[in-house]
């Protein structure tokens, strides 16, 4: 007892001095990480805080203190948390928002798992409210990047995955599921993506020159799924240099489906994740291999106690969680007026009121 009164003595006012910044509602949250400043925000729960659900993003650029369609969408799931007594935490990527640096379309899934980790560090060192029970929600890419952070992170203490990832890059289910439901005959989707097999071969091939880089894949190139995504065709300087860094630093490739594993060792990172687990997928993605990523889920997660891990499909329901038709990455939603399907903010809710925390 004695140490404890010693303990309270001389940090007693610095614990309370840094409870004492923040407010209800929503806090700024600013932390460093490999010498970069990053900003976003931290809610906070009137009453009793259960605990802190960090937002783990998809790809691509984020803007989490701005008032466009990116923050619109998760300010609803930032409400909800809070309601139920949850707290929030998110950050812009670097060279995003407020956060430092340039950003990078393809930073690496390791780099984005200890940037997490020195935030849940900051909320530590800030002694955040429910800060015992950190929670993860990841959406797409997330999927690869929370069992890195609960692998190596014991403080983390519940998962929700939201359209998560199987262990291979999903870029060929994207192109495959996308050219035929904008209509692309059978014949013709097996050879868009046979040209694409060959357009990754070439990039991670110096022997490939560029000039047959261009021929074999003229059909990819000229498709106007490929086109809506932005792809143009490489030039020579380009392609040269991307084929010099590959060879530096090669991913590697399944040698059963051909695919690239975007994360090694990626199944040995799931088998520890002993944490309870919320997986919610939607039936129409056609973005992310809903089907094997449940499969890889419960062979891994699942495998030791199913009640860890529980699994919510959804159907007439894409890869951002709204009501579809398709499923297609372009699909008009208008006709649903946009909506989120009503069946996933309730699997989020029952589940995480009955969750339970061993202290």
């Amino acid at each position: 007892m004695k140490h404890w009164a010693l303990f309270l003595l001389f940090n007693l006012p610095t614990l309370l001095h840094a409870q004492s910044e923040l407010k209800v509602g929503s806090n700024d949250f600013n932390f460093k990480f490999q010498d970069r400043h990053y900003a976003g925000f931290l809610d906070i729960p009137e009453g009793e805080v259960k605990g802190i659900i960090l937002l783990i993003p998809g790809s691509g650029k984020t803007d989490f203190l701005g008032e466009g369609g990116f923050a619109h969408f998760f300010q609803q799931k930032r409400d909800s948390l809070l309601r139920l007594g949850f707290g929030v935490c998110a950050w812009d990527k670097h060279g995003c928002g407020q956060t430092e640096g340039t950003y990078q379309d393809d930073l690496s899934i390791e780099d984005s798992a200890e940037e997490a980790k020195a935030a849940i560090v900051a909320l530590q060192k800030k002694q955040v409210p429910g800060i015992n029970h950190i929670g993860l929600w990841g959406i797409s890419r997330g999927g690869w990047v929370c069992p890195l952070i609960i692998s190596t992170t014991p403080v983390v203490a519940f998962w929700i995955s939201v359209s998560g990832t199987s262990q291979y890059d999903n870029f060929r289910y994207l192109l495959e599921t996308n050219f035929r439901l904008e209509g692309e005959s059978a014949d013709k989707v097996a050879i868009l993506l046979k040209e694409w097999d060959f357009h990754m071969h070439a990039l991670y091939h110096e022997l490939v020159s560029y000039k047959d880089y261009v021929e074999g894949t003229k059909n990819l190139y000229a498709a106007d799924f490929y086109k809506k995504l932005s792809q143009q065709l490489l030039d020579s300087t380009t392609f040269k240099h991307i084929q010099a860094e590959l060879k530096l630093s090669p991913n590697p490739f399944d040698p059963e489906t051909g695919l690239r594993i975007q994360v090694p060792n990626f199944h040995d990172h799931l088998s520890q994740v002993k944490i309870p687990v919320l997986a919610i997928l939607g039936e129409k993605d056609s973005q992310v291999d809903w089907a094997s990523t449940k499969t890889l889920y419960e062979q891994t997660m699942g495998k030791e106690s199913k009640a860890q891990l529980k699994v919510v499909s959804l159907p007439n329901c894409n890869h951002l969680m709204m009501e579809c038709k398709t499923g297609a990455m372009f699909e008009d939603l208008a006709a649903f007026d946009y909506r989120l399907c009503p069946e996933y903010y309730p699997a989020m809710k029952n589940w995480l009121s009955r969750l339970q925390f061993e202290d």
